[in-house]
């Protein structure tokens, strides 16, 4: 696959300050002169990050600087989903596990045109100057674990409708936008790909989303995008308007801003969970869902021998 390379030489510290924490101040400014790059732009379609690169065989991953990328793994019929953005790592290839038993395929997919830096042994020889933004690099690495192993959790979650309503206040620690009716999910995700984040056929989770719309809890915008709404009496941190460090989409896929609540501005790297202004009702969620799977455990030892399912049988997904 041959891509078009519209490059341009960028400040990588510029590009993505977060990566300078470690550094002091003397050598954070020597490092943001010295620490050159090359962004290439990523087209919205199939991607195939070996093809960005002069040289694919120097080529060690991509850093995302902005758009989003979807990284689809195939089992057989089944199709898993993973969602990139600003400061993650792609690997190069797509068969990042080398030699195994259990054949499986890798393909990368632009969701909203972006940018993103190759790293290549010329970008590892400039940065192993700066020990502190390679260990930045590893805590991205182990981040991105974290993250996909939170997905898997939540994919185990019995009904459905817990793992869509789960998986979308996950989603908004990240991306999320503090909204007057509620939180904003600026990310246009159909319904078949929530089913392939969640482990669900696309049909099942059609109508979860509709009884969770019924319940006053998820709405589809006008836009696409996902409004999550505060249940009654959990209020919406609009009046802490100092914002949070919950990273925003740039570009196509960025919505306004809310009116009475500004995006949040703080540097990523800050817990989001912690900066996030409606992390009150994040934690009553998470009590809810608790409480939602002791009645759902003992709903379940009293009727085993229903055979029925629905879209609140996780069978079902």
């Amino acid at each position: 696959m041959s891509l078009p390379r519209e490059e341009q030489a960028v400040r990588l510290l510029d590009e993505d300050p977060d990566l300078a924490e470690r550094l002091a101040p003397e050598r954070r400014a020597e490092a943001r002169v010295r620490l050159l790059a090359r962004a290439v732009r990523l087209p919205r379609g199939p991607l195939a990050p070996a093809a960005l690169d002069r040289d694919a065989s120097s080529l060690h991953g991509l850093l995302l600087l902005d758009g989003l990328v979807s990284r689809n793994v195939r089992l057989a019929d089944t199709t898993t989903v993973q969602l990139l953005g600003r400061g993650d790592l792609l690997e190069p290839g797509t068969d990042a596990l080398g030699g195994r038993l259990v054949p499986i395929d890798v393909a990368w997919v632009v969701l909203e045109p972006g940018r993103a830096l190759p790293v290549d042994d010329a970008f590892v020889e400039r940065v192993l100057r700066w020990p502190e933004v390679v260990a930045a690099l590893f805590e991205r690495i182990a981040a991105q674990s974290a993250r996909q192993g939170t997905q898997c959790a939540i994919s185990g979650l019995a009904r459905v409708e817990d793992r869509i309503e789960t998986l979308m206040w996950f989603l908004a620690e990240r991306w999320g936008r503090i909204g007057s009716q509620g939180v904003v999910l600026p990310l246009r995700l159909t319904h078949e790909t929530l089913g392939q984040m969640l482990g669900a056929r696309r049909s099942t989770v059609t109508l979860a989303l509709r009884q969770l719309a019924a319940d006053g809890l998820v709405q589809r915008r006008d836009d696409g995008a996902w409004l999550l709404l505060v249940p009654s009496g959990d209020e919406v941190g609009v009046a802490d308007r100092r914002g949070g460090g919950v990273r925003f989409l740039e570009g196509d896929l960025a919505l306004p801003p809310e009116r009475d609540a500004p995006a949040p501005t703080a540097p990523a790297s800050r817990p989001a969970r912690e900066a996030l202004p409606v992390a009150g009702a994040l934690d009553r969620l998470e009590a809810r869902i608790e409480r939602m799977l002791a009645v759902h455990a003992r709903m379940r030892a009293r009727t085993a021998s229903a055979s029925a399912p629905s879209s609140r049988d996780g069978a079902s997904g």
